[in-house]
């Protein structure tokens, strides 16, 4: 995966953390995820789920947000069993992006 720049007065050689928290892991028959992240300046940001093979497999956008942390909830029941890839990024400049392995065991 490719880097993404830091935001403006961030040190360029620490990597930066978006998803700050991410929950539970693994998820099991309720299929609710909760992720904790950091909303960046465009106040706009979209989260992803991604089948390990590589395949979109839910994606949903989110606007109008207060600038800092955040905590988005994703309903996944419908996914069966496997490893996932929760991709989060800036919708707006698609500078800012981070992502994190989950396990839905059902």
């Amino acid at each position: 995966a490719v880097e993404s720049p830091p935001p403006a007065g961030f040190d360029e050689y620490k990597p930066i953390k978006w998803i700050k928290r991410i929950g539970p892991n693994p998820i099991s028959q309720t299929g609710t995820l909760r992720i904790r992240a950091i909303v960046p300046s465009s106040r706009s940001a979209r989260l992803s789920v991604y089948s390990i093979s590589g395949r979109k497999v839910t994606s949903q956008r989110y606007a109008g947000l207060p600038e800092g942390e955040a905590e988005f909830t994703l309903h996944l029941s419908n996914l069966a069993s496997g490893v996932y890839l929760v991709h989060y990024e800036d919708d707006v400049r698609h500078r800012l992006e981070d992502s994190a392995k989950i396990i839905v065991i059902k």
